[in-house]
């Protein structure tokens, strides 16, 4: 049987090539009209973004305008002197220029954007990049650089972690290695990426894993597995109503069914298919579903009906230029002409069919192709031009391991042989086809295959039955209840009236006197609760105090009596080393108690609600310069280097005072805790609405059981410094409270023996709440 071309797997990579070249910062669903208003009311970083969603939006619209606008977006990206917002421009013209199929150019932009971002060490922004790289290198067919690329993807998506976009690099890795024949590496990937989809509850994404599973399963013809998978696939995308899935799983049961010669239950799911696509109003869909619509009307004899289908599929791909398309409409209608026996019609359209194949260097369509030309030549008894034709496509069908289309050329193989009167060969080569056609096609297969699809249909059934038959139970339950209710209910009415008539002014007085009552003891018990409640943290905090007070407070203040008292005593006994060794502990003696006063003071200030905050856009580096300055000495004592790594321009919305005081404390207990000739850096990064700066040490870290208690004061943490320096353990509970209250976060990221990383959150703009 001469063999038609299939059209399949198209909408994963229609879809996630447009949606993977850059996410859309506003949604899919803006119209260009409504940017372009946005656009007039525009101005800095938000007008960088809407050009930027401009050119975006006019991909499918003009790729002129698309360019226009993205280099318009880089000309203000670069006025505001933003690298993040100038690789996002750069990352835009990019991509314009390889939707126009400028491959340099889209290649130079790329490159540069690459540079700019891994200069930013921005994960999010990364990821996109390594994303369009490895999208490029695929279209022009460098399998390995596309691998690479989508594999730092992958790595860096892991370090977010951001396991929904691991899941969707794992399956771009597993569709590449199965376009190189690998199947086990690209059934290993596909497992990969349905273990990430499971962690992050991705229901597409478990569908499009199916998905590429029931495609891996039909190219090594294992078509009970392959549709299996396919009917999986069709219930993750039909529960969350995704219409891209749904065209995709239609179409792939339909293939199965076709191949079968199941007609009916290929039309069945075509006609689905098409019916969602209508919604859509997807081009490429629609021509591939007229194509495989039109193979089934052949299969069945229906040549006109073919031939319309086919005419429909080769305009839709002609207009969306798709060649693989135009190709496989061509093929099957040469086949068509082939039917009816007008060879030279066949001959010329499949060999229109070959040409595009071949410039696109489409292996298995060539391989196909070559095996159709093969067998018009084949019944023209032109025997030698139709084996040369045959064998080119038994070769092409074993290097892409296509079961089907070597089997079909072992086909030809034995009729050509058999008609030049080589009965030996014709032999052999109908011993191979008879070998292959089973082991494709054996009688348990397509039972078990007839097994899934009745098992599938049957629960679909049986499950709208049970819905039925439970909403007539509960519809009947109701009716009765309602019944019996209304029945007890006028009964009680009459016996109560009969009862309450004579005295129901007394009892309504009664019930008026109860009811003030209740509400006097409800207010009293939710007043006392709060009593207690409040007592309670009254309590901790006075008990946490004391113990402050009482340890903490007498400790240095000993210290400075015993050696202030040692010094004044022996003043002119003691050397200049032994003065300078007991004035550097009465000097850390009182730095201690002054810290620690200032501390209880914001402590005690902001428990009675007297801290009155004044947040304004204040310069970080240069708050934290002072703060540097201020404790320059301790960080001397300790040979330690404090580098301040802060970008000149960042900025945070907070009260300035609260800042310093914040940092204050963090840069201490860095100080405190990190051995002599350590290093500590103070960093910043830009997350969105917010800024996050960070002070990291090189000291001993935190164990693990500690880090819940660090801003627990009930926990009463405290911890001696690599220099045994004392501490109350209420700088870090401070700071929480004044982060807190300045609408920010604070957390700690640690490893026990290699440092610790304190950071806090800030909002940059006022009205912004940082989520905890």
């Amino acid at each position: 049987m001469i063999k038609r071309f299939y059209k399949y797997k198209f909408l994963s990579a229609i879809f996630l090539f447009l949606l993977s070249l850059e996410f859309n910062a506003f949604g899919q669903n803006n119209t260009v009209d409504s940017l372009k208003n946005e656009l007039n009311n525009s101005r800095g970083v938000k007008k960088v973004e809407v050009l930027n969603e401009l050119s975006r939006n006019y991909w499918e619209i003009s790729l002129d305008t698309s360019l226009i606008y993205a280099q318009e977006s880089l000309e203000f990206a670069e006025e505001l002197n933003d690298d993040r917002y100038i690789s996002d421009a750069i990352n835009r013209v990019g991509n314009a220029h390889y939707l126009m199929g400028e491959d340099e150019k889209a290649i130079s932009h790329y490159n540069k954007c690459l540079e700019i971002r891994e200069k930013l060490d921005d994960n999010t922004r990364l990821i996109q990049i390594y994303n369009n790289l490895a999208l490029y290198y695929a279209n022009i067919g460098e399998i390995e650089k596309a691998k690479e690329n989508y594999l730092k993807a992958l790595n860096t998506s892991k370090k977010i972690p951001d396991w929904e976009e691991a899941g969707v690099y794992n399956l771009s890795l597993s569709e590449l290695y199965a376009s190189q024949n690998k199947y086990d590496e690209a059934i290993e990937y596909l497992l990969k990426a349905e273990e990430n989809y499971q962690k992050s509850s991705d229901t597409i994404g478990l569908g499009n894993v199916h998905n590429h599973r029931t495609y891996i399963y039909r190219r090594v013809s294992s078509y009970d597995k392959s549709l299996k998978s396919a009917l999986k696939a069709l219930d993750y995308h039909k529960s969350v109503d995704n219409l891209n899935g749904l065209v995709t799983s239609y179409n792939d049961i339909g293939i199965i069914h076709q191949r079968l010669n199941n007609y009916n239950k290929a039309l069945e799911y075509y006609n689905q298919m098409l019916e969602v696509l209508e919604d859509l109003e997807q081009k490429q869909g629609l021509a591939i579903a007229y194509n495989n619509i039109g193979i089934v009307h052949d299969e069945l004899d229906e040549h006109e009906k073919a031939l319309d289908y086919y005419q429909k599929a080769f305009d839709f791909n002609e207009e969306s230029e798709d060649e693989v398309g135009m190709a496989s409409a061509l093929n099957n209608i040469g086949i068509v002409f082939f039917e009816i026996e007008d060879y030279k019609q066949a001959l010329d359209y499949l060999n229109k069919s070959l040409e595009i194949s071949e410039e696109i260097k489409d292996t298995e369509s060539i391989a196909n192709t070559n095996n159709n030309i093969g067998e018009v030549l084949l019944k023209q008894g032109k025997y030698a031009s139709a084996k040369q034709a045959i064998q080119r496509g038994l070769q092409l069908a074993t290097e892409e391991q296509v079961k089907e289309y070597i089997e079909e050329s072992y086909r030809l193989l034995s009729e050509l042989y058999e008609a030049t009167n080589n009965y030996k060969k014709a032999l052999d080569y109908h011993k191979l086809y008879e070998e292959l056609h089973d082991s494709i096609f054996s009688d348990e297969k397509q039972n078990r295959i007839q097994e899934i699809q009745t098992k599938y249909e049957t629960e679909q059934k049986e499950e709208d039955i049970e819905l039925l038959k439970r909403a007539h139970e509960l519809k009947v339950k109701r009716q009765k209840t309602v019944i019996i209710f209304s029945i007890v209910g006028v009964g009680l009415l009459v016996i109560v009236l009969l009862l309450i008539y004579n005295q129901f002014r007394l009892k309504k007085k009664n019930a008026r006197i109860l009811q003030n009552k209740n509400h006097q003891l409800e207010n009293f018990n939710k007043k006392l609760k709060q009593s207690e409640k409040s007592l309670q943290s009254l309590n901790a905090t006075k008990d946490k105090l004391f113990s402050i007070i009482a340890h903490d407070l007498k400790n240095p203040f000993q210290a400075l009596l015993g050696f202030s008292e040692v010094l004044y005593k022996n003043c002119n006994k003691l050397d200049k080393k032994s003065i300078k060794e007991y004035s550097k502990a009465i000097h850390e003696s009182s730095q201690n108690v002054y810290n620690l006063l200032e501390n209880l003071l914001q402590w005690s200030r902001s428990q009675v609600g007297n801290i009155k905050l004044k947040p304004n856009h204040i310069a970080i580096k240069d708050s934290v310069d002072d703060i540097i300055n201020l404790l320059y000495i301790n960080a001397e004592d300790k040979g330690i280097k404090i580098q301040n790594l802060i970008p000149a321009k960042e900025t945070a919305y907070v009260d300035k005072n609260v800042f310093s005081s914040v940092m204050r404390n963090l840069l201490n207990n860095a100080i405190k805790f990190t051995g002599d000739g350590g290093k500590i850096e103070v960093t910043s990064k830009h997350e969105t609405s917010r800024i996050r700066v960070s002070v990291s040490d090189t000291g001993r870290g935190i164990a693990q059981k500690d880090i819940e208690k660090l801003f627990n004061i009930e926990a009463n943490l405290t911890t001696k410094g690599t220099s045994d320096e004392s501490g109350t353990g209420l700088g870090l509970i401070l700071c929480k409270e004044l982060i807190v209250k300045s609408n920010g976060k604070i957390w700690v990221e640690n490893q026990e023996g290699e440092g610790s990383t304190f950071n806090i959150a800030l909002p940059v703009e006022p009205g912004q709440s940082i989520s905890s």
